[in-house]
């Protein structure tokens, strides 16, 4: 009884009532009395006289799925571990309500299913890379074991394979396993940990955070107490805390260096690392370095310990940080390493994953117009055939998925659909749950809506077969979308009505009960979607209500904020500001149970806001302070900041009370500073310019302000933040007209250029760092200005790439916004009939969102473009025509403010990359030593150190490299691929002296091949990138003509078009942010002032 208590309690499955009662552990002869008890008045089948009928089907079940395989040689019975498989096939049988007698013909498919899962761990061959040094149960204490010690070792170390793997229900039952049979803390801990990140795998967050909770107060020191600390960074992480989620995996760290645990700080590093990439998905901040730091500390501690297949992951890890911070030349160049070391290893399986990571890379690249997917498709190709020759299914999966990205990033829909479906068949085979959901969503988006719901139909009826409700549901949730995105919202009414009826007549077992209530709270959720596309609001408030109720009980505590979110949502479009209020009191409320201080913090806000749209200020002020002291108190200076600048906005726009905002601004940007946080301090900046603008300053002063944002960003090398701070000095001139327009005047020429030089470069920042929403509002700004300044075709562009752009994220407003400006545009080029259309279609749009503003701006605009259609059709053909005169080419400006700003990120731009070189070489310098028998002096391999970002042609002449990446080439040597071109010529100037002989300038040779060899530029870097190439021309002092001549003999015949996707932003591959033309050559174009 004490040992199945242990196991089963704390999941609330332990039902077996007819097991001895004595704290040894069960032997073979108790399940064959558990099978068919042989006297009525025995107590064991006294005691399970009532519910005799499903034990003994329970029993047959187990020895049926025991029988299975024969009991170990000599023992006359199965192993321990061998005999819970059987128990727990028992316990699941029995589990099943309303069942009866007739599960032990087949009907317990669960049971067996996990009987099956458990008893195959023994059998099953660890599969890991003989090359390796690490071994699987590295982890559990390598002291002599018994059987029973054993048999715990091979659980674990199958449960964290099925972990990685994705089989979580597989992972849960080896794992659960393992925690019973260890006798030690620390191992006991290491079953936890493993527990909840299976628990959190199945959506079961609420059970992972209570265990995970309960075993911390447990174990509060120690090694056992730091794992924990590790699985509590997991639940944090899960639920969206990542801050907490790194404060547990640093104090986790803290303590494994202070027991001088390397194993143990390898685990907390991977932790820090991966809880920080997920911090860094949803959004940037403190945490961008972070995990960048905690993968450069693993790297030295692997090298240090000697383990270079763990090497090779700290560099895999690296370059995903890398890649998460937009710098895909350190990311290319580690991935690049971690390749090396896996050919110098002949490791087929280190150099696929690396592979996979480079093929990543290139995708990303391929996303800003840098690199061409193609060569992500070699990348991947060679990744997908080297597991598949190892017989790695899962590496195979995830290697067919980035196949199939870089195969429809090239246009190649079909091949993509190729690739998807034999990595969707592995993931069944494999039985990973989030991997097939990921895997269908995959199918879905390569097809078109109508076509995606018949798949995800047809995919609810094979769930439906298979008794898999969870899938069954999601398949239709998904379902539903789509056809509220086609404007079908009965349908989708209807069809959202039949998943919650799903779960509301099913009857869930006890251990699956919060999985089952949590399907119900989405499907619920969902609900509320189709009654607000249905405008049915009213409803929807009461889905919305429902589902918070649903994900309460399940202990899903950001589910439940998040219906209350929803539900404050539906009220103010009901106009019901005060219901929203509540709404969002309870959501503070929820946090506050919970202890999440920082999401408190974060609902306090949301509640003073709403005060201020109720015309209470004072109260609104009150609620903002109340936020910032409760940041105070757990010393939360991330959200303190963030607090100080909400209280800055409530200041400026609802209490006008300009010197308090001002102040609250340079709180935050002092917290900001403190904490390293680049972003955080340009989004101060930024508040103070906007206050600024509103006390009616100089316009002097806010300028300088958003000045000051971009070059803190350019200090710090926040991409991300360099983007913001160009945003806000294109926001700061366009306020500028605004004010102007509302005055009654013109906008002032120079504005307006600045306006439009600032915006253009925002737009392309926001495109370099794949921020598409971002993007599509920028150019929607750029459209309006080129309106102003009377040129529509400009417009139109700008208007076309917004509209674009807002179909890729599927968003309605932002989607009608750009149909909206490409009708003014057409009104601006008296294109009435283009105009009417466009109208016509953002009026529907807006009147599918209940936006009556757009709607009638849109009617405005077919009111207009009718009349004018009607006078066109009178005055159809005659000799009175009015025939347009092309407009006349205005002339640009050549200097202004955004030529200094250009200047400065040119010198930051520099700078960063001598520090980023100097970095990278010194951590791919320190390479692991090379047996000297792999190498010879007449075959020797580049070490890591020699191995950067070198893509073909740079460093070598033109003749002798091709400009177009080079696609995978097997080599003779085991797992070898040569995806590197590393050979340099003795000199690398002959390319430029070539390039000046063919623009006819052999009288620069000289002072261009000496400049070559000062900066260390090569040709490919002169080609892609406008800056060097001014920079050059500058240097040499050439005239016009002389520009264009050179121009033609780099790029080719028509280079002084601009060949890039995009029209307006003309980004050069591999080129930060576009640079303005030099000042020693005019722009030949009126519209590419950068």
């Amino acid at each position: 009884k004490v040992w199945l208590r242990r196991f089963w309690s704390r999941s609330g499955s332990w039902r077996i009532v007819g097991v001895p009662a004595s704290p040894r552990m069960p032997r073979w002869s108790d399940l064959q009395q558990l099978k068919a008890p042989q006297d009525e008045d025995d107590s064991r089948g006294a005691a399970a006289s009532g519910p005799r009928p499903v034990w003994a089907a329970a029993g047959a079940t187990a020895a049926n799925a025991t029988s299975a395989r024969p009991p170990a040689a000599g023992s006359g019975r199965p192993s321990t571990w061998e005999m819970f498989a059987a128990m727990h096939a028992a316990v699941a049988v029995a589990d099943e309500p309303d069942r009866g007698p007739s599960v032990a013909t087949g009907a317990g498919a669960s049971a067996s299913f996990l009987a099956r899962a458990a008893l195959s761990c023994r059998s099953t061959a660890m599969d890991q890379d003989v090359t390796s040094p690490s071994a699987r149960t590295a982890s559990v204490d390598a002291s002599p074991r018994s059987e029973e010690e054993q048999d715990a070792a091979d659980a674990l170390a199958q449960a964290e394979e099925d972990v990685k793997r994705g089989r979580y229900e597989e992972a849960l039952v080896h794992a659960r396993a393992a925690w019973g049979l260890f006798s030690t803390a620390m191992n006991e801990a290491q079953a936890v940990s493993l527990i909840v990140q299976a628990l959190l795998g199945t959506d079961q967050i609420g059970e992972a955070r209570r265990l995970a909770e309960g075993h911390l107060a447990a174990k509060e020191s120690g090694r056992a107490g730091a794992t924990v600390l590790l699985a509590m960074a997991e639940v944090h992480a899960a639920t969206g805390r990542y801050r907490e989620g790194l404060k547990a995996a640093d104090r986790s760290l803290q303590r494994f260096k202070s027991l001088d645990d390397e194993d143990g700080q390898a685990r907390a590093l991977e932790t820090v690392a991966r809880v920080a990439l997920a911090s860094m998905e949803s959004g940037p901040g403190v945490e961008s370095g972070r995990a960048l730091a905690a993968a450069e500390e693993l790297l030295a501690l692997h090298r240090l310990r000697g383990d270079w297949a763990k090497e090779c992951e700290a560099l895999r890890t690296i370059s995903r940080a890398h890649l998460a911070r937009h710098e895909y030349e350190d990311a290319f160049a580690f991935a690049g390493a971690a390749v090396e070391i896996a050919q110098q290893r002949e490791s087929v399986q280190c150099e696929a994953a690396a592979l996979q990571d480079l093929a990543s890379v290139v995708l990303a690249l391929a996303e800003t117009g840098r690199e061409d997917a193609d060569t992500a498709v070699h990348y991947a190709k060679d990744a997908v055939e080297m597991y598949r020759s190892l017989g790695d299914r899962h590496g195979e999966m995830q290697a067919r998925q980035v196949l199939a990205t870089a195969y429809q990033k090239d246009g190649m829909s079909s091949f993509a659909l190729e690739q998807v479906q034999p990595a969707l068949d592995i993931a069944r085979e494999l039985g990973s749950h989030p991997q097939i959901t990921k895997l269908l969503d995959r199918l879905v988006k390569l097809h078109s809506a109508e076509k995606a719901i018949v798949f995800l139909t047809q995919e609810a009826e094979r769930a439906k077969v298979a008794g898999d409700i969870h899938m069954q549901s999601e398949m239709l949730r998904r379902a539903v979308s789509l056809k509220v995105y086609l404007g079908k919202s009965d349908e989708a009414l209807e069809l959202a009505k039949s998943i919650v009826a799903l779960f509301q007549g099913t009857a869930p077992s006890r251990a699956g009960r919060d999985r089952h209530r949590l399907g119900h709270a989405r499907a619920l959720m969902t609900s509320a979607e189709a009654y607000e596309a249905a405008k049915r609001l009213a409803e929807a408030y009461q889905a919305a209500t429902d589902a918070h109720d649903m994900f309460h009980q399940a202990g899903d505590i950001r589910g439940a904020a998040a219906a209350l979110a929803a539900s404050a949502g539906f009220c103010e479009q009901m106009g019901d500001e005060r219901k929203a209020l509540r709404a969002f009191q309870d959501q503070r409320s929820v946090f506050k149970a919970a202890g999440w201080k920082e999401d408190e913090a974060s609902a306090l806000l949301s509640v003073a806001r709403c005060h201020a749209q109720l015309s209470s200020a004072k109260e609104a002020m009150r609620v903002a302070k109340e936020a910032v002291t409760l940041c105070q108190e757990s010393r939360d200076m991330a959200g303190e900041a963030s607090a100080w600048l909400a209280m800055c906005d409530l200041q400026a726009n609802f209490a006008f009370d300009y010197r308090d905002a001002l102040g609250s601004a340079a709180h935050a940007r002092r917290l900001s500073k403190a904490l390293g946080d680049a972003l955080g301090e340009a989004k101060a900046l930024k508040a103070t310019a906007d206050v600024l603008m509103a006390q009616g300053a100089a316009e002097e002063a806010p300028i300088s302000h958003a000045k000051e944002a971009v070059q803190v960003c350019l200090q710090a090398g926040e991409k991300k933040g360099e983007a913001f701070g160009l945003q806000a000095i294109a926001d700061v001139f366009q306020m500028l007209i605004r004010e102007d327009a509302d005055s009654g005047l013109a906008p002032r020429p120079a504005t307006l250029e600045e306006a439009l030089n600032f915006t253009l470069l925002a737009a392309a920042a926001h495109g370099e760092m794949r921020d598409t929403k971002s993007q599509a509002a920028t150019l929607l700004q750029l459209s309006h200005l080129y309106g102003q300044d009377g040129d529509g075709d400009a417009a139109l562009q700008a208007a076309k790439e917004s509209k674009d752009l807002a179909e890729k994220f599927d968003e309605m407003t932002a989607e009608a916004s750009a149909l909206l400006a490409i009708a003014d545009a057409h009104v601006l080029r008296e294109a009435w009939q283009e105009a009417k259309d466009a109208a016509e279609e953002a009026k529907d749009m807006f009147q599918d969102m209940l936006d009556a503003e757009g709607e009638s701006d849109a009617q405005e605009i077919i009111d207009r473009a009718q009349l004018q259609l009607k006078k066109q059709a009178e005055n159809k053909a005659g000799p009175n025509r009015v025939i347009k005169t092309p407009p006349v080419t205005k002339k640009r400006a050549e200097t202004g403010l955004w030529t200094s700003v250009i200047k400065m990120m040119e010198k930051a731009k520099i700078s960063k990359k001598e520090t980023a070189d100097k970095r990278r070489s010194r951590l791919l310098a320190q390479g692991p030593p090379v047996a000297a028998e792999q190498h010879t002096a007449a075959d020797e391999v580049p070490s890591s150190a020699d191995v950067a970002w070198a893509p073909p042609g740079r460093g070598t002449p033109q003749a002798e490299v091709d400009s177009t990446p080079r696609p995978m080439e097997r080599s003779s040597t085991p797992g070898g691929t040569q995806f590197f071109d590393l050979s340099h010529d003795e000199d690398e100037a002959d390319w430029v002296r070539q390039l000046m002989r063919d623009a006819s300038l052999q009288g620069r040779i000289d002072a261009a091949v000496e400049w070559v060899s000062r900066t260390g530029c090569a040709e490919w870097d002169l080609r892609e990138d406008v800056a060097v190439f001014a920079e050059l021309c500058s240097q040499l002092g050439l005239r016009k003509f002389e520009v264009k001549r050179l121009r033609k003999a780099l790029h080719g015949p028509g280079s002084d078009e601009d060949s890039s996707g995009s029209p307006l932003l003309g980004m050069a591959p591999f080129v930060e942010l576009p640079t303005p033309a030099p000042v020693v050559e005019k722009p030949q174009s009126d519209r590419e002032p950068c």
